[in-house]
């Protein structure tokens, strides 16, 4: 896991991949966590550097194990925060799950 901090504003986190580029940098924060079999919960987004704003908070971790039937009629999401001003976005956390049956409805 690997915040950058710049003085320009700040890079986005990475979970599974490499996090967003901010804006006047050529750098992105590192990948970190399993793309099979995650179990991270997502990282705080970069403050920008010499103010008080300050990067998203980094999602959660929704582990569903269903043995039978499931039905989805919404999302199920692990979102990262956003950044606020010059702050950078959280990475997303992580969604695992093991279901037997899954049933998505209309969305």
């Amino acid at each position: 896991m690997q915040i950058i901090h710049r003085q320009s504003f700040a890079a986005g986190a990475g979970h599974g991949g490499r996090g967003g580029q901010g804006s006047g940098q050529n750098s992105t924060g590192s990948a970190y966590g399993s793309l099979f079999e995650s179990e991270d919960r997502g990282c705080h987004g970069g403050d920008w550097s010499g103010t008080t704003d300050t990067g998203g908070r980094g999602g959660g971790v929704v582990q569903l194990t269903v043995s039978h039937n499931m039905k989805v009629d919404g999302d199920i999401q692990a979102n990262g925060e956003n950044g606020r001003l010059g702050g950078a976005g959280g990475s997303g956390g992580t969604v695992r799950m093991h279901i037997n049956n899954m049933q998505v409805g209309k969305l």
